[in-house]
Parts: C-alpha cells; structure tokens; sequence
C-alpha cells in the first residue's frame, strides 16, 4: 500500500509539472460598468430639466476599481474617480429639448479598461428662466425724477443659457435690456423731468453715465409700474415680474435743496428761499431711513437734472442701512456732487463739523484743506461780526451764542470770502468760514459756508440777501 501512495504522488507531481509547462495562464479580466438607470423612458413635457443627477458603479473579478472615464455626445472621455455627479446638460440654440447621450466605462487596478461602456440616453427640456424684481430695493410709493431698484435673471438651466432681458413702463413697448455688465441695478429718470405727462424715460445700468436704453410708455407727474422679463438661448422667455407702483415727482425748477437736518431747520431756509427763489424741489435726506441706497448712481443722476443745489446738513454722523457705512452726510454726497460742479453744476453748502471727526473724505474735494487750529473754543456772541472782503455780500449776525465754529484753511484755487471775528480768532491760524471757487471761465461753482448759516440770523434781511446773492447774482451764468 505504502509503494502504491508513492507512485501516485509522483504521478500527480508530474502532471501538475506538465501543466504548467505546457498550458496558458488565466488572462486578467476587464471590468464591467453599470449605470443606475438602465433608461429613462420620458418625453414631452415629462422630460428632465437640463440638470441631472445621474450616478454608476463598476465591478472587477479579479481586482477592483480605480476610477472611470465619462463621454458626452461622444466627446472626449474625461476621468473621474467619482461615482455620482449631477450634469448641467446644454440644449443647442433655438431648441426646446435634447436627447443626451451620456456614456461612462470602468478603469481597474491593471489600467485596463471596459470595452463596453455603460450608455444612457437622457431626455432633457429648456427650462422657463425667471425674472425677479427686488421690490424691497424700491423706498416708498414716489420719488423725486430718479427711481433705482434691483432686480435678478436667473435660470434653471445655467445663467450662461439666459440671451436677453427686456423692460417696459406701464402699457408701453418691451425695450431689450443689457445685463452683461455684472451688475442688475438699474435706475429709471423721465426723459423730460421738467414735463408732465406721456413721455419716455432713460434706463441706466449700474453707475454708468449714460443710459443703456431709452423705453416709452413712461407717464410723469404720476404713478407708474415696471416690468421685467428675460429669455433664453433656446427663446424661451420667463413670466415678466412687476414694479411696485411709485409716482413720479416732475420738477419745477432749476434748484434742488437738499436737506440732512430736521424740519425746524429746513423750514428756516425755506422760509429764506420762498422770499428769493421761490420755485424749487426739496430732498430730504435727514434720516438714515431717507438715505438712497447708493448715491451713485440715485443721487448722482438727480442732481444732474438741476442746474443748482443748495445743500444744508451739519455734523451728524449718518448709517448707510444698505451697507452699514458710516458718516457725514457729505462723505456719501461728494464724489457726486464734485461729478455734477465738473459737469457745470452751481452748488451752495452750509454745514458744520464736530473737532476729531475725519474730514478725509471731503477735504481738499470740497474747496478747504483742513479745519483752523487755535487755542480752545471757537465761540461767537451775538455782538461779534462775521464779514465779507466782498463788497457784494452783506455782513451777518449771530442770532445767539455759536459755540465752536468751525474755520477753515482754504485750497490755494479757492477764495475766502466769509471772516468770523470770534472770541479768541486773532490766536487761530484761520478765521475762515467761507469759501468760494471758480470753474471754467472764471465762473464761480462752489460756495461754502463751515456755519450752519440759519444761526446766523441775527440780521434775517442781510441772510437773505446772501442767499440772493449766491443764487441769483453770483450763480446766474
């Protein structure tokens, strides 16, 4: 027995050697690929939208997975290691839908990949793009000349398949809008803002300077609705979204009062202009809640429409609620009000400034380096003067005790025309307090006053008279 067990060892020993000498090893097996869906059967309306989730496994026999390859409409096979993504799918120019050929093969550890990719056929529509108008942007239900508003194109299928964008007023035509600057901002002004009734109306984009387009339809001195719609590559265009009605305040004059302090203050200069330039339109911005959400472009395109602005605040800190910003009301103003004496504007500014406050923004813009140092307070008493070196202007008069007034060093293009005689002036190295400065052809453009004018009504007829003066004499060119 124990012969025969031997025998048979070596025979099986044998055999074995000659296998392996003689036979092929197994060749390494390709991987094989699955995709989730084995098919998608919509049509019609049923169809996807163009963004869709599609996800796939692979397997191997005898190794494992390392990563895949995806083709789309046979394209060029991209890798990917992953095994789910979701596919934002291009339908071409003009059509309402596609079939996508989506395809996706395995990659095993030995680089050897599935001969027989796992296909998918995905049925895919256009989507209705949408147009928002942000109507929480528009304060109040009337504004003075300018409207600006917010507002938003968006698409189901990607921004870049959104083409065009139209707008229109009340009952008039669809004018097609830019919206490839970046920004959806834009801001409506009458065409004839001095002119009531039927007319068309310029649209600005942004902070640009001239109007993108012009629409009709527009009615001012009176209430009015903006729509807005936008269309797709496809030619596909969204539910138009509608304004909040706002009126239209049409102007009658050539001067813009712009005030940033209470009421008790504005009501005495108006008192003051009603007696010498009765025919003006008021801003008030005497409230952080009042404030345009961007001064530019709201408050640049308004005071572009006046020839004048007379423009009164004082040193009250102010919050712009936009974007939190904070400071003087003239921080804000100036980069516009600079554009609009450049562009040929008259202005007249009264204000005040509290010591420490940073004038950098406004310093050297506005025709004053710096404020006036001295020892202590710069207070004037109702029987001190304040003078001009001016034949032309009126001396003025405290109407009560002015504590720490505010001189100013004038820039060297700029000419002093105001001195207060307060209490300690001879030890300051300025009692400057106002300014006046020329334009082209020597034509006076800015005047202004580093006192709250109105406390210097200690005699009202010489006020007025400055007032007068300013914008009927030295402002008439």
């Amino acid at each position: 027995m124990k012969g025969y067990l031997q025998i048979l060892t070596i025979a099986i020993l044998a055999f074995l050697s000659s296998c392996e000498k003689t036979g092929d090893r197994n060749e390494n097996k390709y991987p094989e690929t699955k995709i989730a869906f084995e098919s998608i059967d919509l049509s019609g309306d049923d169809r996807l939208s163009s963004s869709v989730r599609l996800s796939w496994f692979g397997t191997d026999s005898d190794g494992y997975i390392t990563g895949f390859e995806i083709s789309i409409d046979d394209g060029e096979w991209q890798y990917t290691n992953a095994q789910d993504s979701t596919f934002r799918f291009s339908i071409p120019a003009g059509s309402d839908s596609a079939d996508i050929e989506f395809a996706v093969r395995a990659i095993d550890n030995d680089d050897n990949i599935d001969q027989s990719p796992a296909t998918l056929s995905v049925p895919i529509k256009n989507s209705t793009p949408i147009a928002t108008i942000d109507n929480s942007t528009i304060k109040g239900d009337s504004t003075l000349v300018v409207l600006s508003f917010d507002w938003e194109g968006t698409d189901p299928d990607g921004f870049e398949t959104l083409e065009k964008a139209y707008i229109k007023a009340n009952n008039g035509s669809w004018s097609q809008l830019d919206f490839s600057q970046g920004t959806n901002l834009i801001s409506i002004v009458p065409s004839q803002p001095d002119q009531q009734g039927q007319q068309s109306a310029d649209v600005y984009i942004g902070q640009e300077d001239s109007p993108n387009v012009t629409i009709d339809g527009f009615i001012n001195g009176d209430s009015n609705t903006f729509y807005i719609k936008v269309a797709d590559i496809a030619g596909k265009e969204s539910v138009p979204d509608t304004s909040n009605t706002v009126f239209f305040r049409d102007i009658n004059s050539d001067l813009l009062m712009v005030t940033g302090q209470p009421e008790t203050v504005t009501d005495q200069y108006r008192s003051i202009l009603n007696n010498v330039y009765p025919n003006y339109n008021i801003y008030n911005i005497s409230q952080n809640t009042r404030l345009p959400r961007y001064f530019n472009p709201t408050f640049k395109l308004l005071i572009k429409q006046f020839d004048k602005v007379f423009f009164n605040t004082d040193s009250q800190i102010f919050t712009n609620l936009n974007n939190q910003q904070e400071g003087l009301l003239l921080n804000f103003a100036t980069p516009s009000l600079l554009e609009f004496t450049n562009d040929g504007g008259k202005l007249f500014i009264t204000t005040s400034f509290t010591s420490g406050q940073d004038l950098s923004a406004i310093a050297g813009v506005l025709p004053f380096e710096e404020l006036s140092t001295g020892p202590g307070s710069a207070d004037l008493y109702p029987d001190s003067t304040v003078y001009s070196n001016d034949s032309n202007y009126p001396n003025l008069k405290s109407g009560s005790v002015i504590r720490s007034m505010d001189p100013v060093v004038p820039t060297a293009d700029a000419e002093p025309i105001y001195f207060a005689n307060f209490n300690n002036y001879q030890s300051w190295s300025d009692n400057v307090i106002g300014i006046k400065r020329t334009g082209a052809n020597n034509n006076v453009n800015q005047i202004l006053f580093t006192v709250e004018l109105y406390t210097l009504s200690g005699n009202q007829q010489n006020l007025e008279n400055l007032f007068d003066t300013i914008l009927n004499d030295e402002f008439d060119w």
